[in-house]
């Protein structure tokens, strides 16, 4: 089961426009035994035993509530405008991924998978808080537009992951003959809690200069100039000593300039004879605090020899480095998450391993885009 229920209100006087909108979300829990999803056969428990599917989620239990406003205004009769933005928002989820096994052999060599723990199955809860705040201010400029933007940003994160129990005791007893594989199986304490913390911040600021800086017989050339400075950091945290805790900062100066040149234009009576034919350019370069500079450049034709036949070509050279959640993400086990193995087509349930990874480097990517439509 769902619900949903939004409310919102907006204000309109004369240039000024307020508008605040509540938005509520619930659903509710669905396991794959609830829609009788079919097992793989090694996670069959002894029957008996309590069934995993029941307390493994295909949905999670989970609830939402997000609070946004935002303001704009006119400034001047020039068509000057402000806008200011605000959002909190929260989350929360409950998800299960079935029960504490073990498979149990037998002095002879016979074994059996068993369940336990049903009043205390495997699940993991998150907690999201996420909060902003931006600021947009257009300015015309002559023939120009020039577009400044500030946003911040933070968001805290809480996970907690019920680990498995240790069953080394009883597997050595049931190996030993004092266990019996089918048998009642003695009380096993669960596991403890993983519990992964991060908090993530940034702020953005950014200017976008937009005109046509030339005339040429075809038309007018665009050009858009960017510059800006941006700042982000990480902590995470993570219960699990051997992983350990993170916190990295990073300061981007970055600045580019993106042209279309109309070389021949038919409109314009251009060497119309060959058709529409434009360039386009793009520059850009980024200075990371923690990985250096960072070059992108775009060319790309594009050509139009009759109205309904486009042809383009373009080639882009891009470097990129991995951002702080890719860098600094506590890391994090999900338990019995089911995966599809493709080459011997079956779906087994293993242990899924996620988070951030120091050690990444840059990425440099090369492409030739050809097309005609």
């Amino acid at each position: 089961s769902t619900g949903q229920m939004e409310l919102t209100w907006l204000s309109i006087r004369g240039e000024d426009r307020l508008n605040l909108a509540l938005d509520l979300n619930r659903s509710g829990l669905l396991t794959e035994a609830e829609r009788g999803v079919r097992q793989a056969p090694d996670s069959v428990p002894l029957a008996g035993d309590p069934d995993p599917a029941r307390h493994r989620s295909l949905i999670a239990r989970s609830k939402s509530a997000e609070l946004t406003g935002g303001w704009t205004t006119s400034l001047g009769a020039e068509g000057s405008s402000f806008n200011l933005n605000a959002s909190a928002r929260l989350e929360e989820s409950h998800s299960f991924s079935g029960l504490d096994t073990v498979r149990l052999t037998n002095p002879d060599g016979v074994s059996v998978l068993r369940s336990f723990n049903a009043s205390d199955p495997l699940g993991r809860r998150r907690r999201t808080q996420t909060y902003g705040l931006g600021a947009t201010l257009v300015n015309p400029l002559g023939s120009w537009k020039l577009t400044t933007t500030l946003d911040a940003n933070h968001l805290r994160k809480r996970t907690m992951t019920e680990r498995g129990a240790d069953t080394s005791e009883i597997e050595a007893l049931a190996a030993g003959g004092v266990l019996a594989i089918d048998g009642p199986l003695p009380v096993i304490e669960p596991g403890q809690q993983q519990v992964a913390r991060s908090r993530t911040s940034s702020i953005k600021s950014m200017f976008n200069l937009e005109g046509h800086p030339l005339s040429l017989p075809a038309g007018e050339v665009t050009m858009t100039a960017y510059g800006g400075y941006e700042w982000y950091r990480i902590i995470g945290r993570n219960s699990d000593l051997a992983t350990g805790s993170t916190r990295l900062t990073r300061g981007n100066m970055r600045g580019g300039v993106n042209l279309s040149v109309p070389l021949t234009s038919k409109r314009k009576g251009a060497w119309g004879a060959v058709g529409d034919i434009s360039l386009n350019l793009n520059g850009a370069v980024e200075d990371l605090s923690d990985f250096g500079s960072l070059i992108t450049y775009t060319t790309g034709l594009t050509w139009k020899p009759v109205p309904d036949i486009t042809l383009q070509a373009s080639y882009i050279h891009a470097e990129k480095a991995p951002d702080l959640s890719q860098l600094g993400d506590p890391v994090l086990q999900g338990f019995n998450v089911p995966v599809y193995d493709f080459d011997r087509g079956v779906t087994a349930l293993v242990t899924v391993t996620t988070g951030g990874n120091p050690l990444l480097t840059r990425e440099t990517r090369r492409d030739i885009k050809l097309s005609a439509s």
